[in-house]
């Protein structure tokens, strides 16, 4: 019934698109409602702090306070638009001179935040910011008591009804002082409490040794005089043997001499073992020769010197090479070039190779003559088709003129070829003049050849 009356006179289509509205509404103030009655069956009270407790009782009369999960949002946007002020007034203040150079990624990265605003909450601000629906419906974990804690809890009297989180909290506070006190106690030592137990044997061996140990120690070594025998020590065991004086044993001269004795026995014994002994040449610091008057000088002499330290290491090299080659008796045969003839080589088989390459190109020509009028009865004759077919052509076709231009490149190579007097004697020339010669009589032989036939 409260929707209705509420509905009345409302329009149809209005009241169609705030429905739901209504709906969240009132679905929020039963909720409220439940967690006030939920709160009220809680016992526990909270310890505020001294400025907490001064927020609220300074704040403005008529004004409910709101916890700080619902004004995280508002107090976030407060944060950072003071944040950008002072950010913005530092920046305009003319006591900043200084100008960092700044990176081309950051300055893509910091254009970004400024568009986007991103880079003005943290992770942690921004999930602060969330609703508290949406943190409940992510985090769905609840913690379960066991029976033994819910048991302790209900029979304890300090989790009554009667007892508040204050109360608990100062009863804790005095047991665990009055357990810290029990404990000094236990660790701190009593004057005076230590108590021996002695029986009467310890109390007659202590008497006895108190009494029996003066007289002992006056009593003379009375064994002394029935040792007659006297040992005859020559002069060498006595002067080994003496006693060594105080400062003797307090200096170290004993040890020092024998210490210096060892080295020089190592010594001796390794000069011994190596007889090499190289011949050392001191070297005199020499003055650098480097101008460093002129700076850009020292590079060229750097390379220079390089260069002649290069040149007198390969001369060094060759040098060392010729005396190794000295010794050298090895003298190797090495064969001479052979002899060039006049004569006329003659190539075994070359007439009758020439002669059958030539009846094959015979036989080729006839063959594709016999096909050409066998297979092309008219071929110049044009067939009409319906297309255009392209072929390469030419756009001069004066004869003459291709015929000139032929007679004067002939005519400039020979004038080339005149000016070139130079006749190589060689192998390879030779051969080829006689291969030359050969080909040439046997076409001379094929010609007479064929004017007998």
């Amino acid at each position: 019934m409260p929707s209705i009356a509420r509905n009345q006179g409302v329009p149809l289509i209005q009241r169609l698109h705030h429905e739901a509205d209504f709906r969240d509404i009132d679905r929020a103030k039963k909720k409220h409602l439940q967690e006030l009655q939920e709160a009220k069956s809680c016992s526990f009270k909270p310890q505020i702090n001294q400025k907490s407790a001064r927020i609220l009782k300074n704040r403005p009369a008529g004004r409910d306070y709101r916890p700080i999960h619902e004004r995280i949002d508002s107090i976030s946007k407060a944060k950072a638009t003071k944040l950008a002020r002072l950010k913005t007034e530092q920046m305009n203040s003319s006591d900043n001179t200084f100008s960092p150079a700044i990176t081309a990624k950051s300055k893509v990265i910091a254009e970004r935040i400024d568009k986007t605003g991103d880079g003005l909450r943290t992770t942690s601000r921004a999930q602060a910011a969330r609703p508290m629906s949406a943190q409940k419906n992510e985090f769905t974990y609840h913690p379960k008591l066991n029976r033994k804690s819910a048991e302790i809890v209900k029979h304890s009297r300090l989790f009554s009804s009667d007892s508040d989180f204050l109360s608990r909290q100062s009863v804790f506070e005095m047991r665990r002082e009055r357990n810290k006190r029990e404990l000094q106690q236990l660790t701190t030592p009593r004057p005076g409490s230590a108590k021996p137990r002695t029986s009467a044997e310890i109390a007659q061996v202590t008497e006895r040794l108190y009494n029996t140990q003066p007289k002992r120690g006056e009593q003379p070594w009375v064994g002394q005089g029935g040792c007659t025998f006297q040992p005859e020590i020559n002069p060498t065991s006595r002067a080994i043997g003496r006693t060594s004086t105080v400062e003797e044993l307090v200096s170290d001269d004993r040890t020092r001499m024998r210490r210096e004795m060892a080295r020089k026995m190592a010594d001796k014994a390794f000069a011994e073992a190596h007889t090499f002994k190289p011949e050392r040449v001191s070297k005199v610091d020499a003055e650098s020769h480097y101008d460093f008057k002129h700076p850009e000088r020292i590079l060229t002499q750097i390379e220079s010197d390089e260069v002649d330290r290069s040149v007198r290491q390969q001369q060094l090299k060759h040098v060392v090479s010729a005396e190794e080659v000295i010794g050298c008796t090895f003298k190797p045969t090495i064969r001479s070039a052979p002899a060039v003839t006049a004569d006329p080589i003659v190539v075994r088989g070359l007439g009758r190779f020439l002669e059958l390459k030539d009846i094959a190109r015979r036989n080729k020509e006839e063959k594709q003559q016999l096909e050409d009028r066998a297979f092309h009865a008219n071929p110049t004759a044009h067939r009409d088709l319906p297309y255009t077919v392209p072929e390469p052509f030419a756009l001069s076709t004066d004869p003459g003129q291709t015929e000139r231009q032929r007679r004067v490149l002939e005519d400039a190579r020979a004038r080339e070829m005149a000016e070139c007097t130079f006749q190589p004697n060689g192998g390879r020339v030779k051969q080829g003049e006689i291969l030359n010669a050969i080909i040439n009589d046997f076409s001379d032989d094929e010609d007479d050849w064929d004017d007998d036939i």
